[in-house]
């Protein structure tokens, strides 16, 4: 946001923190910008139309589904939304407006892409789909857009919709054939 990183929680000598770090992408400089509300590690932090978001993660050894909506003017959170199971330690992708995340742990190896976008009023609607191995990692590619999901009911915020495997796909990390 405007020439800086955010930094969101994480691990220090083996305990997970709070911090919510800037780097002035200017001066290099980094400073504690803020706290989390508890915390949080093996998050996935993301920009979707201009707001920062932070999904998923572990608080403890506890992954967590929920997706927050970070203000840096504020530099304070509120809940946007759900993932429809919980995650962390997920590759993160952004395409037009929707961010992928891709494999992870729950804390088992995930074998699903889920697709966040914005509906209308603001809330987070997230979308699953089956890939055919599990995948965990701290990258994620893509090459071209993928076929978009649909789904008419809600649940919580978040659903599952299945779609074939897409033709290309990229693995990072991932020890599975």
């Amino acid at each position: 946001s405007g020439g800086s990183i955010w930094l969101f929680g994480g691990e220090h000598a083996g305990q997970q923190v709070t911090d919510v770090q800037r780097v002035d992408l200017s001066t290099g400089q980094g400073s504690v910008a803020g706290k989390l509300p508890r915390p949080l590690a093996h998050a996935g932090a993301f920009t979707l139309g201009g707001t920062i978001l932070v999904a998923g993660g572990r608080t403890g050894s506890t992954p967590t589904d929920i997706v927050l909506r970070f203000d840096p003017a504020t530099v304070r959170f509120t809940t946007a939304g759900h993932l429809p199971a919980v995650r962390s330690d997920f590759g993160v992708a952004v395409v037009g407006g929707t961010a992928y995340l891709v494999g992870g742990e729950n804390p088992k190896p995930v074998n699903t892409v889920t697709q966040v976008r914005f509906l209308t009023g603001g809330k987070a609607l997230a979308l699953s789909r089956s890939l055919h191995h599990p995948a965990y990692g701290s990258c994620a590619s893509a090459p071209t857009p993928p076929r978009q999901l649909t789904q008419s009911s809600l649940p919580r915020g978040a659903v599952r919709s299945p779609l074939p495997r897409p033709p290309h796909r990229r693995r990072c990390n991932t020890p599975h054939p």
